[in-house]
This record gives structure tokens, C-alpha cells and sequence, in this order.
């Protein structure tokens, strides 16, 4: 009885809606449709965050294991802006990675590796069969902490 009315006293306090309480919530609410990667049983908490992706483009595998190799091994500490409410991208062949940052005033960098950490994640988990699949969406993290989408898809496709 203790707990119910300790609950009730956090939920009727008035709380000021913050940017990171409006990011946290649309994130909970996006896991319900999440995957775990069996490639990657040491991620599995990162891998929760998977989502494979179904538009009308179709991406070469090959192109997205190119594009995350690029990424991890190509100045992989550097450092690339990403101001809010914001998109970065790189390209190779038919493979598109977008970093996207949807907080409202907070701006982070995102390195390489992140970046491609996440497309390595998406093509183990997403594209497991064939040497085409649509892509996928990992959450990755920024230096500064903040969460961002980091979408593989077709390079013929805008980052939205």
C-alpha cells in the first residue's frame, strides 16, 4: 500500500517536461517492435534497439559491409558534428548511413566507428539472407552521451 500511494505522489507532482524526457519516452515506446541480433550475443543490450527497415529501395549487402568497414577503419576516432534536430550521411555504392539527432536543442558529435558500429549492426541483424536487404535503424551514442538514430538504407533514398 506503501508503493501505490508513493506512486501516486510521483505521478500527481507537477513535472517540468524536459527535451530528455520527450526523447526517452519516444524511445520506450519504439523497442516494442525491436529484434535482437543473434550475431552479436556481447551487444545484446545495444542490439535491442535494432529495427529493420521495409521501403521501396533495396540495398546491396555488399555495399553496406563496405560502408561499415570504411567507417570503423577510416580515421575511426574522428569526430563529426551533429547539431540538433539534424542529419549527417556518408555513402558507398548503394549503401546510405544517416545519423540523425532529434533532440530538440542538444548538439553532440558521433565518430566513425559509432557510425559504423551501427551499419555492421544492421546488416548482421537485418540482412541475413541474400545479397540484398532494405536496412535498419540502430540507436547509437553521441560523445557527449545523447542517443541517436543511425539509419542504413538505400543510397537513393533521403534521409528523413
Amino acid at each position: 500500500m506503501m508503493l501505490a500511494n508513493t506512486l501516486l505522489s510521483i505521478v500527481a507532482a507537477p513535472l517540468p517536461l524536459t527535451e530528455a524526457a520527450v526523447i526517452l519516452t519516444a524511445e520506450v515506446a519504439m523497442t516494442e517492435d525491436t529484434i535482437t541480433s543473434p550475431v552479436n550475443s556481447t551487444l545484446s543490450a545495444r542490439a535491442s534497439s535494432l529495427r529493420c527497415l521495409h521501403p521501396q529501395q533495396s540495398v546491396q549487402v555488399a555495399d553496406i559491409q563496405d560502408l561499415a568497414t570504411y567507417l570503423q577503419n577510416d580515421e575511426p576516432n574522428k569526430l563529426e558534428y551533429v547539431s540538433h534536430q539534424n542529419f549527417i550521411t556518408w555513402n558507398r555504392g548503394t549503401a546510405k548511413v544517416c545519423v540523425h539527432n532529434f533532440y530538440l536543442t542538444e548538439n553532440t558529435h558521433v565518430s566513425h566507428w559509432e557510425a559504423g558500429w551501427a551499419v555492421q549492426s544492421v546488416k548482421d541483424g537485418c540482412c541475413s539472407s541474400g545479397s540484398t536487404c532494405y536496412g535498419g535503424i540502430q540507436t547509437g551514442h553521441g560523445d557527449s552521451g545523447l542517443s541517436l538514430d543511425i539509419e542504413t538504407h538505400s543510397a537513393y533514398e533521403t534521409c528523413a
